[in-house]
């Protein structure tokens, strides 16, 4: 963090140093990034080849060093390890990504099947995995693939996903199993059918009931089948959206009951 205060100070402070020495100062941004900063918003050679990892370190000092600071555990999200570290130790409370009613009164889309401009869209990081298999689908497929890098402005996002029948969720690369929450939780609100490229998992795993799942193989046999049967997902999808609601309701009244009993 001190580095990174530094390389920031020197390029808003003393550019003509910054630029004269850019390399050096690329080379230490780079160093001093964690693995997830890295391959989350980095799809450079440079990023892939050094595989810095700190992310767990990063982790680390940000949560765990302080664990005996508290009264008790609140994980929120997904599960892996956590529980069996924490658990025994001190009151402790999963809550996955649960659905919200004012959060997705921020999703409202308002667009009719005619005039949807895709079959499918891609929005995220486009890491040289993703744009490989993004190029390669639309050569097997030949269906309308829509594809873009990170957008930030949230009404323009909207505006790309009103124009797709479909979304898609890829992996970074070949060794990923966690997956972005959020593209599925807004798919999930926008009630637009994803279909995530898996193998035959991925975490957190208690989204696999509410998706579509495909190993990279068939991946393009399934895109173009879900395009074949688009009023059938359209219509299961509604249903998984409800059972997802369902799902969180429960979970939010078991968190009301932890808390009531510390």
């Amino acid at each position: 963090e001190k580095l990174i205060f530094f390389i920031n100070y020197m390029k808003k402070n003393f550019k003509i140093i910054y630029l004269l020495f850019y390399p050096i100062f690329f080379l230490l941004h780079k160093l001093s990034k964690s693995n997830y900063e890295v391959t989350h918003n980095e799809t450079s050679f440079f990023s892939y080849f050094f595989n810095l990892s700190t992310h767990f370190k990063d982790i680390y000092y940000r949560t765990w060093k302080h664990f005996d600071n508290f009264d008790f555990v609140l994980n929120i999200g997904s599960e892996t390890i956590q529980s069996e570290i924490f658990s025994k130790k001190k009151p402790y409370f999963f809550l996955p990504f649960v659905y919200t009613e004012d959060y997705s009164k921020h999703f409202e889309i308002h667009s009719r099947d005619e005039s949807k401009k895709y079959d499918f869209t891609f929005t995220g990081a486009l890491t040289d995995y993703r744009l490989k298999l993004l190029k390669k689908l639309q050569e097997e497929t030949n269906l309308k693939i829509h594809y873009t890098d990170l957008v930030q402005d949230h009404q323009k996002r909207l505006e790309i996903l009103a124009n797709s029948k479909f979304l898609l969720g890829l992996k970074q690369n070949d060794f990923q199993t966690f997956i972005s929450v959020s593209r599925i939780y807004n798919s999930i609100i926008t009630e637009i059918p994803i279909l995530m490229e898996a193998e035959s998992y991925f975490t957190p795993n208690y989204f696999h009931q509410f998706v579509y799942m495909e190993s990279t193989k068939n991946l393009g046999n399934k895109m173009i089948e879900m395009i074949n049967n688009y009023d059938f997902y359209k219509k299961d999808f509604k249903e998984k959206k409800l059972a997802y609601i369902d799902f969180s309701n429960i979970h939010k009244k078991n968190l009301k009951t932890f808390i009531k009993n510390l």
